[in-house]
């Protein structure tokens, strides 16, 4: 009966030959490999070993498979973490219990990237068109709920108006008995907190219809300040109990030729990457950070700042913040996919630019430029 492997035995299995195009794509020389001064249990993500080594087993117990492939994340010789596919071969010797694993390795970094964004962007047509048809459901009862509001506001203050007129001692002691002067100051205000909770609800709906674009291929002529307003609104949730956000416009109207429903995922990426800052710097909860965002013209472009007084960021991790997967937090909390999907929507997509000025301690500031041309 075979001996089952452990992580150790194939982690310390020997490598009898790799080719120097491990050097070419990867940066590392196969013959520190075979001296043991490099392993590749160490460079594989370490959210990735216990999957790898474990198809790895698996595959080499069952006699019936002779080949398996399995993708997993690799750090190479330059630093950067790349997604990689790995082809095995698994060769057995009769009468032998030895093993021997052939095959090759590439680095599917941008296969991953564009099946990721792939994902994404029909994730967010799916979510967009579900929440435009609710949005559209919602507004017309909630637009009877309002108007029955308004008026029932209007009637209760007339109703109060004509009884305070009344002064006669029948009046008197009927309004003595339904309390009427606790009616008189709670019931307007009652009425008026309604329409202004319907009014929010109003407001929340427009900016998820207009957040979605469902059904926009293409670029189209859109208000960057509105859609900058709407996102606000729809990622409240996310700053409003850790930051104080201020939108400031230099003009009213700020209209571009644009891809306004990416360009609205990368406004939501800049917001939720300062309350990460912020959350990092002061804690959730205990002292509230500050995120300001700003349009403006200037001669060729339209500018967006987004400034927090987060945690900010060390030049190394700067200089590698729109590479993909690259991430600073925690497993779990961040893809790595954020800011490098802005880069490329507004690069790429837009024939614009961002820069970004970042102190630690003090926090960071991305403006965001894109052409006032039509492109």
């Amino acid at each position: 009966m075979m001996k089952i492997p452990s992580v150790e035995d194939i982690a310390n299995a020997s490598i009898a030959y790799l080719s120097d195009n491990l050097t070419k794509y990867f940066g590392y020389k196969p013959e520190d490999f075979y001296s043991n001064k490099i392993t590749f249990e160490q460079k594989i993500s370490d959210e990735d070993k216990e999957k790898v080594y474990g198809n790895i087993i698996k595959n080499i117990l069952n006699p019936d498979v002779s080949s398996y492939t399995q993708r997993y994340r690799l750090m190479n010789n330059f630093g950067e973490m790349v997604w990689v596919e790995t082809f095995t071969n698994i060769k057995r010797k009769k009468n032998s219990k030895e093993i021997h694993l052939q095959g090759f390795m590439i680095d599917i970094s941008d296969k991953i990237i564009i099946e990721e964004r792939l994902n994404q962007s029909q994730k967010m047509e799916s979510i967009g068109q579900l929440a435009a048809g609710i949005a559209h459901e919602i507004n017309t009862p909630l637009q009877f709920v309002l108007d029955n509001n308004n008026f029932v506001n209007d009637s209760i203050k007339s109703l109060m108006s004509i009884i305070a007129e009344d002064d006669d001692e029948k009046s008197l002691l009927l309004k003595e008995s339904i309390g009427y002067d606790f009616l008189e100051e709670e019931l307007p205000q009652a009425a008026e907190q309604s329409v202004n909770g319907i009014e929010r609800i109003s407001k929340i709906i427009q900016a998820m219809k207009r957040f979605s674009h469902p059904g926009i291929d293409g670029k189209v002529s859109a208000d960057i300040n509105e859609n900058l307003d709407s996102t606000i609104i729809i990622c409240e949730n996310s700053w409003r109990y850790n930051s104080q956000l201020t939108f400031t416009k230099k003009d009213e109207r700020a209209y571009l030729n644009c891809h306004i429903d990416e360009l609205n995922q990368v406004f939501l990426n800049m917001i939720v990457n300062a309350v990460h800052s912020i959350e990092e710097r002061f804690g959730i909860g205990k002292v509230k950070g500050l995120i300001d965002i700003s349009t403006e013209f200037t001669a060729e472009y339209l500018k967006i700042t987004f400034k927090d007084n987060g945690n900010g960021m060390s030049d190394s991790v700067k200089k590698r913040i729109f590479d993909p997967f690259f991430t600073t937090k925690e497993i779990g909390k961040g893809t790595g996919q954020g800011l490098s999907l802005a880069y490329d929507i507004v690069y790429k997509k837009h024939a614009g630019y961002i820069d970004v000025d970042s102190i630690i301690g003090a926090g960071t500031t991305f403006n965001i430029y894109l052409p006032r041309e039509k492109q």
